[in-house]
């Protein structure tokens, strides 16, 4: 706890420059969690807060083709949106990573980041109803589990129903 500002973070970024066009969702110790983006290199950072949530806390930044979306959850079971997704015109080849911030220029901020993934995105994703069922099929990636979730509405919140699925399909 450098400062109340300070930062562990899951970032997602056009490229390595300072300025770049990047999203980021962060945990601070007292100011709350927030997601941080620039739409372009040089241009302004915007944040959209969730007050009243501190470390330690789950985050999650999710990038379906342009569009960035951030979480949080107090669990990792449970998660929630912040905010609305956010349009970012980003280059395919993004990097991923991870960023602390003391905001603190005599201190230097430690923080520890666990159960951190970077999933590939599924492709290829169908689903049928027939008799009371959905079936899902979907590409597969070598070397991955599945999970599927369950929301009776529109961004959750998702009930697991099923976990460590490594055929691309599942009938519920």
């Amino acid at each position: 706890n450098t400062a109340g500002n300070a930062k562990a973070a899951v970032m997602i970024r056009e490229s390595l420059a300072a300025n770049a066009t990047h999203a980021l969702v962060d945990v601070e110790p007292s100011a709350g969690i927030e997601l941080l983006w620039r739409t372009n290199t040089g241009g302004s950072t915007y944040a959209t807060a969730v007050s009243g949530q501190t470390a330690p806390n789950w985050v999650r930044l999710t990038r379906v083709n342009n569009a960035f979306t951030a979480y949080w959850s107090p669990d990792g079971n449970a998660w929630n949106q912040i905010g609305t997704a956010t349009n970012l015109f980003m280059a395919t080849g993004a990097y991923i990573g991870l960023a602390v911030c003391a905001h603190n220029n005599s201190a230097l901020n430690t923080s520890v980041l666990d159960n951190v993934s970077v999933l590939p995105p599924v492709t290829g994703l169908t689903a049928a109803t027939a008799g009371g069922q959905v079936g899902l099929n979907w590409n597969a990636s070598p070397g991955l589990n599945y999970n599927v979730k369950r929301a009776t509405v529109s961004g959750g919140p998702y009930t697991t129903i099923a976990t460590a699925i490594s055929n691309p399909g599942y009938t519920d």
